[in-house]
């Protein structure tokens, strides 16, 4: 199973809502998988995370599929996380950062439909 590192925000100013949410899904040398979530309010040092045990990777992906949602309903979009889109650092082309998965992906069933469809940037 591939790696998964999703980003997200959800920001509403009349809501007074800056939240931003990260997902990552680690595989382990035993065919199984970790998914690790934090989140917390842009702009602040600190957030919250958690770390779920272990598990295969269909329960990973119903994990993922779940949160996603989850997310979505609460206004939470795909981003790039702020410190990247402030620095003057720019990745190499090889390297990926908080990127959507490809239609070739096993996580691209996971993603909500309507992050399915092509972003024009």
């Amino acid at each position: 199973m591939e790696r998964l590192a999703l980003y997200l925000e959800s920001v509403d100013p009349e809501l007074n809502r800056m939240r931003w949410y990260e997902l990552i899904v680690l595989p382990l040398l035993d065919g199984r998988s970790m998914l690790i979530r934090r989140w917390g309010r842009i702009g602040r040092r600190s957030g919250s995370s958690r770390e779920d045990a272990p598990s295969s990777p269909e329960n990973c992906a119903k994990k993922i599929r779940r949160v996603l949602q989850t997310r979505a309903r609460h206004g939470y979009l795909p981003a790039m996380p702020e410190a990247v889109q402030l620095s003057f650092w720019q990745p190499p082309q090889t390297t990926t950062l908080h990127h959507l998965p490809s239609e070739t992906s096993p996580w691209f069933e996971c993603l909500p439909p309507a992050w399915r469809e092509p972003v024009a940037l």
